[in-house]
């Protein structure tokens, strides 16, 4: 944190200045792929700059950032903790990479929502950019590995002892679920008694267990509640790169099903998709040129494409895959997500692909051959079931993933995302919700599936709202949803201008209209309400 100069937030001139900062950190890469976090970020910095500073509570942020009700409560519904926890390690990593030089410093102080301004101190800028060779030892020693040490209980009562012994047991277990994860047990060192206070004892325990990540906490008795403190370190650097804080109720009739629901989150914010593991690791390896990849290296820019659905990222995630396949022709998750870029080639006009379509579906049935059980295999082939409009495949493939591992928030999401394209809106909605719950973090484009919730109620002034959370102007998608809401609305100048957004991103989709609204929306009747509006421009 810096120790500088705090900027007079009555001063225009030091406003402008925070302002100028606030835009240079939402548009840096650590931000591009989450929108909402651009949102909350900008928000708590407005509303401090107009003097709102004192409303900045979780109940406010809730409501006008998360579209929760008035019945908001911040106890069973952790969404701006856990949100504002992603913003304050995000400026971290803005801080320690692209903003090294930055003069002013913003940041959100852990248990308060009002950012802090100041002016970096000499002594706290760097005088040269961080060069990337300075690292590539750490670089190339990160890898999805992970041990859970045991979490301490720091009451005397052996009870409690018993209960924190379990819960590590059982996050270990469900950890163990996510295929792209490599869990180390901690009796492999022999020795456990461990001790994390320094960097020096995280990085031994990397050493001999040959993790990249530990995870522990502790737990602390509070009347009827135990107060459970979990972390996660990086193994190579000694780095917390992860802290929350979770309440469980001893009274309760069922201790099982609330410690099963903290566990379910902690994996969520660790293991899943975009996981914090993940995208610790992506960050170590972004320098690197698709031929350096390794396969696993290759899955990360994948994952990296799949928050921007965006050409530019879409191309060297497509040459990583290509190449992981050739390298490990053995490796499902790599055949899996290769089937979803090609599907992706046609649906979205990503590149001119021949026969791109059944490319994908051999992929996806090569991916689930190798591995019956992976998740992501299983979800590949929902998506080739998606691809050609076959509901009954999709849900069962869908039906699946969401067995294999209920705690994989964004596969859990993308199952109800596509039911939803499919119109299976009750079942995909559920989903979805789940997937929320466990872990916000999404990309944008599961909008879509709100966005078709409501057109089909004809619902269109809700369907524009959630239209704002499509924050993918590149993709040829959201004009065109844009598009037929204002033909909907009787807004004709509007739904024109929209539509000649469509066709520069998309010039074909004219001559294949037919073939683009197919690829997403399965659903007839959905697929009917479009070409029908589309119909009257």
């Amino acid at each position: 944190m810096a120790n500088g100069k705090n900027l007079d937030l009555n001063n225009q001139q030091h406003q402008i200045l925070i302002r100028e900062q606030l835009e240079r950190i939402v548009e840096s890469s650590v931000f591009e792929q989450s929108p909402k976090m651009k949102e909350l970020l900008s928000y708590l910095v407005d509303q401090t700059l107009q003097g709102n500073g004192d409303r900045l509570k979780q109940f406010t942020i809730a409501i006008e950032i998360f579209d929760r009700g008035v019945d908001f409560d911040h106890q069973s519904d952790p969404i701006v903790r856990i949100q504002a926890g992603r913003v304050r390690r995000s400026l971290d990593t803005y801080y320690f990479t692209e903003g090294a030089n930055d003069a002013l410093y913003i940041s959100v102080p852990k248990g308060r929502y009002v950012p802090s301004f100041k002016l970096r101190s000499e002594q706290e800028l760097n005088p040269q950019p961080i060069a990337p060779a300075a690292k590539p030892a750490e670089i190339e020693s990160l890898s999805p590995s992970i041990t859970v040490l045991p979490f301490l209980s720091l009451a005397e009562d052996n009870s409690q002892q018993f209960f924190a012994d379990g819960f590590g047991e059982e996050l270990a277990t469900e950890l163990s679920r996510f295929d792209t994860l490599n869990v180390v047990s901690m009796y492999a060192m022999g020795d456990t008694s461990f001790n994390l206070n320094t960097a020096a004892d995280i990085s031994q325990i990397g050493k001999q267990l040959k993790v990249s990540f530990i995870t522990s906490g502790t737990m602390r008795a509070l009347n009827n509640q135990i107060r459970i403190h979990a972390r996660l370190y990086r193994a190579d650097t000694g780095q917390q790169v992860w802290a929350e804080k979770y309440t469980c109720d001893m009274s309760t009739d069922d201790l099982f099903e609330a410690q099963d629901q903290i566990i379910a989150e902690i994996v969520a914010e660790l293991a899943s998709s975009f996981g914090i593991i993940h995208r610790e690791i992506y960050q170590s390896c972004n320098h690197k040129k698709v031929t350096q990849l390794s396969s696993y290296e290759a899955t990360l820019r994948y994952r990296h494409y799949l928050m921007t659905l965006s050409k530019e990222h879409y191309q060297p995630a497509l040459e990583a895959l290509q190449q992981a396949t050739q390298q490990e022709p053995e490796y499902a998750l790599a055949w899996a997500m290769l089937a979803v870029l090609y599907f992706d080639a046609d649906k979205l006009a990503m590149a001119e692909i021949a026969n791109a379509s059944e490319l994908g579906f051999e992929c996806a049935r090569k991916a689930v051959e190798l591995d019956t059980n992976n998740q992501e295999c299983q979800m590949a082939l929902a998506m080739g079931y998606l691809s050609r409009g076959d509901q009954a495949g999709l849900i069962d493939a869908v039906n699946k993933v969401v067995t294999l591992n209920p705690n994989a928030a964004y596969q859990v999401g993308l199952a109800g995302w596509a039911l939803c394209l499919a119109g299976e809106f009750e079942q995909g909605r559920e989903l979805l919700a789940n997937s929320k719950a466990l872990n916000p973090f999404r990309p944008p484009w599961f909008a879509l599936a709100d966005i078709l919730y409501f057109y089909a109620k004809q619902d269109f002034e809700q369907a524009f709202k959630a239209l704002d959370q499509f924050s993918l102007s590149k993709l040829y998608w959201q004009p065109l949803l844009r598009c037929v809401l204002h033909i909907e609305k009787g807004e004709f100048a509007q739904a024109k201008s929209a539509y000649l957004k469509v066709l520069e991103l998309c010039p074909d989709f004219k001559q294949r209209r037919e073939d683009y609204l197919s690829a997403y929306l399965v659903c007839p009747s959905l697929k009917q309400q479009f070409i029908s509006a589309l119909d009257k421009l």
